[in-house]
């Protein structure tokens, strides 16, 4: 079961999942005001437009990021984002794809399970 970090803005609360997060760096390249790891927290929505953190939050490779609307009618009408689901599982390694493991310590090769991350 996956844990997750959130931020929000009113307009919208993003979901971060660090154990699914590989790092590729999109969202702090991309959207640098928003995504900040020198700062804490990392993810200040106020520093950009929703429309802008929708679309990066839309690249993230691994769906470590994600969003759902504040206004949950939104939610049931919006199917072309990425969605947070709650406590149903987004982990693209547990469902047999997703992000090769470059470290060699997952349980799920050639898939990375996060366990980058438990050291």
């Amino acid at each position: 079961m996956t844990y997750s970090r959130k931020y929000t803005n009113g307009d919208i609360t993003v979901y971060w999942q660090p154990d699914l997060c590989v790092h590729a760096a999109i969202c702090i390249s991309e959207l640098p005001r928003v995504f900040n790891t020198r700062r804490r927290p990392w993810v200040d929505l106020s520093q950009g437009d929703t429309g802008s953190i929708i679309e990066v939050v839309n690249s993230c490779p691994t769906n470590a990021l994600t969003f759902r609307w504040c206004d949950e009618a939104r939610n049931e009408k919006e199917t072309s984002h990425k969605l947070f689901k709650g406590e149903e599982s987004t982990n693209e390694a547990e469902k047999g794809h997703g992000p090769i493991c470059a470290c060699g310590k997952s349980k799920n090769k050639p898939f990375c399970d996060g366990s980058h991350l438990k050291d």
